[in-house]
Protein backbone atom coordinates (compact mmCIF):
# COMPACT_ATOMS: atom_id res chain seq x y z
CA UNK A 1 0.00 0.00 0.00
CA UNK A 2 1.34 3.51 -0.89
CA UNK A 3 2.10 5.72 2.38
CA UNK A 4 0.39 8.54 0.50
CA UNK A 5 -3.46 6.30 0.39
CA UNK A 6 -4.74 5.75 3.47
CA UNK A 7 -6.49 2.66 4.51
CA UNK A 8 -9.67 2.52 4.00
CA UNK A 9 -10.26 2.30 8.17
CA UNK A 10 -8.43 5.74 7.90
CA UNK A 11 -10.13 7.36 5.74
CA UNK A 12 -14.19 6.51 7.34
CA UNK A 13 -12.57 7.47 10.48
CA UNK A 14 -11.51 10.98 9.13
CA UNK A 15 -14.57 10.80 7.82
CA UNK A 16 -16.24 10.90 11.25
CA UNK A 17 -16.81 7.25 10.73
CA UNK A 18 -15.53 6.05 13.95
CA UNK A 19 -17.93 2.94 15.36
CA UNK A 20 -15.98 -0.13 13.94
CA UNK A 21 -13.70 1.43 11.13
CA UNK A 22 -11.52 -1.52 10.93
CA UNK A 23 -14.47 -3.79 10.41
CA UNK A 24 -16.20 -1.70 8.03
CA UNK A 25 -13.63 -0.74 6.29
CA UNK A 26 -12.40 -4.39 5.61
CA UNK A 27 -16.22 -4.46 4.00
CA UNK A 28 -15.07 -1.97 1.75
CA UNK A 29 -12.03 -3.36 0.82
CA UNK A 30 -13.15 -6.40 -0.51
CA UNK A 31 -15.89 -4.18 -2.25
CA UNK A 32 -12.81 -2.64 -3.82
CA UNK A 33 -10.99 -5.62 -4.34
CA UNK A 34 -14.03 -7.36 -5.65
CA UNK A 35 -15.42 -4.89 -7.76
CA UNK A 36 -11.96 -4.66 -9.68
CA UNK A 37 -11.97 -8.42 -10.55
CA UNK A 38 -15.65 -8.22 -11.99
CA UNK A 39 -14.45 -5.48 -14.50
CA UNK A 40 -11.60 -7.59 -15.17
CA UNK A 41 -14.07 -10.72 -15.79
CA UNK A 42 -16.81 -9.02 -17.84
CA UNK A 43 -13.75 -7.99 -20.35
CA UNK A 44 -12.98 -11.67 -20.28
CA UNK A 45 -16.60 -12.46 -21.05
CA UNK A 46 -16.68 -10.36 -23.74
CA UNK A 47 -13.08 -11.48 -25.49
CA UNK A 48 -14.20 -14.74 -25.35
CA UNK A 49 -17.40 -13.40 -27.08
CA UNK A 50 -15.52 -12.47 -29.93
CA UNK A 51 -13.33 -14.75 -29.88
CA UNK A 52 -16.29 -17.59 -30.42
CA UNK A 53 -14.86 -19.49 -26.77
CA UNK A 54 -17.76 -20.69 -25.12
CA UNK A 55 -15.80 -22.92 -23.17
CA UNK A 56 -13.56 -20.57 -22.13
CA UNK A 57 -16.72 -17.84 -21.68
CA UNK A 58 -18.51 -20.49 -19.51
CA UNK A 59 -15.66 -20.54 -16.98
CA UNK A 60 -15.23 -17.17 -16.93
CA UNK A 61 -18.94 -16.58 -16.26
CA UNK A 62 -18.78 -19.19 -13.46
CA UNK A 63 -16.02 -17.02 -11.93
CA UNK A 64 -18.26 -14.11 -12.68
CA UNK A 65 -20.96 -15.62 -10.27
CA UNK A 66 -19.12 -16.51 -7.55
CA UNK A 67 -17.17 -12.90 -7.63
CA UNK A 68 -20.54 -11.20 -7.28
CA UNK A 69 -22.03 -12.92 -4.69
CA UNK A 70 -18.44 -12.16 -2.78
CA UNK A 71 -19.12 -8.55 -3.83
CA UNK A 72 -22.93 -9.13 -2.67
CA UNK A 73 -21.78 -10.46 0.81
CA UNK A 74 -19.59 -7.90 1.64
CA UNK A 75 -21.80 -4.90 0.71
CA UNK A 76 -24.58 -6.60 2.18
CA UNK A 77 -22.52 -6.35 5.03
CA UNK A 78 -21.22 -2.61 4.95
CA UNK A 79 -24.69 -1.07 4.40
CA UNK A 80 -26.36 -1.34 7.20
CA UNK A 81 -22.94 -0.22 8.99
CA UNK A 82 -22.75 2.84 6.73
CA UNK A 83 -26.09 3.40 7.50
CA UNK A 84 -26.07 3.67 10.56
CA UNK A 85 -23.31 5.90 10.96
CA UNK A 86 -24.68 8.41 8.67
CA UNK A 87 -27.80 8.17 10.02
CA UNK A 88 -29.43 7.56 6.76
CA UNK A 89 -33.34 6.03 6.65
CA UNK A 90 -34.93 3.23 4.02
CA UNK A 91 -38.30 4.63 3.64
CA UNK A 92 -40.41 1.72 2.93
CA UNK A 93 -40.16 1.69 -0.85
CA UNK A 94 -36.37 1.28 -0.59
CA UNK A 95 -36.39 -1.50 2.03
CA UNK A 96 -38.64 -3.74 0.26
CA UNK A 97 -36.03 -3.00 -2.76
CA UNK A 98 -33.00 -3.83 -0.66
CA UNK A 99 -34.52 -7.03 1.12
CA UNK A 100 -32.20 -10.13 -0.28
CA UNK A 101 -32.76 -13.58 0.51
CA UNK A 102 -30.07 -15.23 2.24
CA UNK A 103 -28.50 -18.00 -0.56
CA UNK A 104 -27.90 -21.27 1.19
CA UNK A 105 -25.18 -22.97 0.64
CA UNK A 106 -26.10 -24.94 -2.34
CA UNK A 107 -27.05 -22.26 -4.28
CA UNK A 108 -23.72 -21.30 -4.13
CA UNK A 109 -22.06 -23.88 -5.19
CA UNK A 110 -21.30 -24.06 -9.01
CA UNK A 111 -23.30 -26.78 -11.25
Amino acid sequence: MSQNRPSLAEALTAAGLDEQPSLLGMHLSEVEEETENILELLILVRTHARTGDAVAGEGILVELTTALEHLLHHTQEALPMLRKQLDLELDEDELDDAIIDPMTEEELQPA
